[in-house]
């Protein structure tokens, strides 16, 4: 009797253990499929504006599902927390200023949503409006921040050409 009992537990347990290399995720070579749906670190990075060329957002991912996104309309800024879904991201805003912009598209101000198109994102308003476009910032096109002094960066730039006040 115990024989039986022994012999359908391991026929259970090697049909559970089948089932779980089988699953989702494979193809039917046994390969592991890759799932191109977007996350958070396709939309990480800075995106500019052609107009008004200082608008821009920059997304920094936390995890995959999101993260936190900053940029400026080109007037006031902007702020708050994304959330991605497929090739699209919704823009939880978070507190900004609103101070008059006279002579500047201040478009991008309402964004909501963002879509993904390669170095494209698509800026959405609630509506499912297309407001803009924004392209992604190449690592060499980005403003290099100053390090250092401003009195060691000028006296630094004075000595480059070797014509320093010393030398006059």
């Amino acid at each position: 009797m115990k024989v039986p009992i022994s012999v359908a537990a391991l026929a259970a347990a090697s049909v559970l253990a089948l089932t779980a290399c089988g699953g989702a995720g494979t193809d039917p070579g046994g390969d592991p499929t890759t799932d191109d749906a977007p996350t958070a670190a396709d939309f990480d990075g800075r995106w500019t504006a052609e107009d008004p060329e200082d608008a821009f957002l920059e997304f920094k991912e936390v995890d995959e599902n999101g993260g936190t996104v900053s940029g400026t309309d080109g007037c006031n800024g902007v702020q708050g927390e994304f959330h991605v879904d497929g090739d699209t991201a919704s823009i939880d805003r978070g507190p900004g200023t609103l101070k008059g912009c006279p002579d500047v598209d201040t478009w991008l101000s309402g964004v909501t949503v963002v879509v993904l198109d390669g170095d494209t994102l698509s800026i959405q308003n609630d509506d499912g409006e297309e407001l803009g476009t924004l392209t992604r910032e190449d690592a060499d096109d980005a403003t290099p921040v100053p390090s250092g002094s401003a009195s060691a960066s000028l006296d630094e730039a004075e000595g480059s050409d070797g014509d320093n006040a010393e030398d006059s």
